[in-house]
């Protein structure tokens, strides 16, 4: 039995880390990759085949039946936001293959017709990353298999450095980190002018951004300059080897994000799994996963935002989210608790990379009537 799962795969991006390790479980004789991004850069370990999808357009709308045609799937998984994965139903609606969808829900409201569409096209089961998540979509299509999977992280690739080097330059300072896509959904200018106002009268105090482009979403430089903090800032879209990776989450005294919206947030389980305290907005998704082990900002919940749709985006609350901020800045102890709850959270099982593959599979395997070997 085979199955294809198409998704981000051997790129800089959270889809393809989230495949690089939920498929390096799995048996690569029932594995078949359809890469989005993909450039020949291996996925993982495991010696399975992969495709690549990008030829006249990035997602491989135009090829994917041929490759199906060629590998004769039982299941084809799609991994990506539901836009996308309902462009690729479009696409295999005369296709017999088992159909499971793979998607975070970053924003709200839903689009309704794409929820109820996945019953139309004959979807059999439905992966999400909260029970948040999960609650919305059942909301409005009840008749979906919905399935809640947490996503993981490698410990032995993000884990605490006892006394990182932070170099000369910041030596003795507090860093406020970011590691985000500077995209409109993360918010980075309202991140950077949070920390202008927690900056004041602070001689003792850094910014670090960590963005994968940098020039996307908002012009940062641009920005800082204007609130007079450029010395204050670093802004890094490097692209980092995970040793490094770990490093620089190290680095931090606290991890940040200012997002409007998450399905799940990876930045926010590494830095966790370094021991760092995170202040994150309280969004729905990332109360679900966290709990009460790391500092939220209140939100406003009736702001609304078009990035080209509209969403009832909810926007932190600067003066909570730099009230919050100095709470970790000036009490040593409530940052050291705070670090060490997020890093306790993120050692529960279900954040191990091992038992999210298996979580994966079983549903990939009730799918197909249980027809699938596994390697786990």
């Amino acid at each position: 039995m085979k199955v294809l799962w198409v998704g981000d795969a051997g790129i800089n991006s959270g889809f393809s880390v989230v495949t690089s390790n939920i498929t390096k479980y799995f048996n690569p004789d029932n594995l078949v990759i359809f890469g989005i991004g993909y450039k020949g850069i291996p996925v993982n370990e495991s010696n399975f085949k992969v495709y690549p999808a990008g030829t006249d357009n990035l997602y491989g709308f135009n090829i994917l039946k041929d490759i199906i045609i060629k590998e004769t799937p039982d299941v084809i998984l799609l991994f990506n936001d539901l836009h996308i994965i309902i462009k690729y139903l479009e696409v295999l609606l005369d296709v017999d293959s088992r159909k499971v969808v793979f998607f975070p829900v970053n924003l709200f409201p839903l689009d309704r017709d794409e929820v109820l569409k996945l019953s139309l096209f004959g979807v059999e089961e439905v992966i999400t990353y909260t029970e948040y998540s999960k609650s919305k979509i059942l909301e409005i299509n009840p008749n979906l298999n919905v399935t809640v999977v947490y996503h993981g992280v490698d410990l032995t690739t993000y884990f605490p450095v006892t006394n990182v080097n932070k170099g000369t330059m910041f030596e003795n300072l507090f860093i406020v980190g970011n590691v985000n896509s500077n995209t409109q959904r993360k918010r980075l200018d309202l991140f950077i002018k949070a920390f202008a106002k927690f900056a004041i009268n602070k001689d003792d105090v850094y910014c670090f951004i960590h963005s994968s482009n940098t020039d996307f979403g908002y012009n940062l430089k641009d920005l800082a300059s204007r609130l007079d903090i450029t010395d204050k800032l670093v802004l890094s879209n490097k692209i980092l080897d995970d040793e490094r990776m770990n490093l620089l989450y190290n680095m931090f005294d606290v991890c940040c994000s200012t997002t409007c919206g998450e399905g799940f947030g990876l930045s926010g389980v590494e830095a966790a799994a370094c021991g760092k305290p995170l202040l994150l907005p309280a969004l729905g998704n990332l109360k679900d996963i966290w709990g009460d082990s790391v500092t939220y900002s209140t939100v406003n919940n009736d702001t609304e935002t078009t990035f080209p749709d509209t969403y009832e985006s909810q926007v932190i609350n600067s003066n909570d989210f730099v009230f919050k901020l100095n709470k970790l800045y000036s009490d040593k102890y409530y940052r050291l608790n705070m670090g060490k709850r997020a890093y306790d959270k993120i050692h529960e099982e279900r954040f191990n990379w091992n038992t999210v593959s298996g979580k994966v599979f079983e549903v990939i395997n009730r799918a197909n009537k249980n027809n699938l070997k596994y390697l786990g």
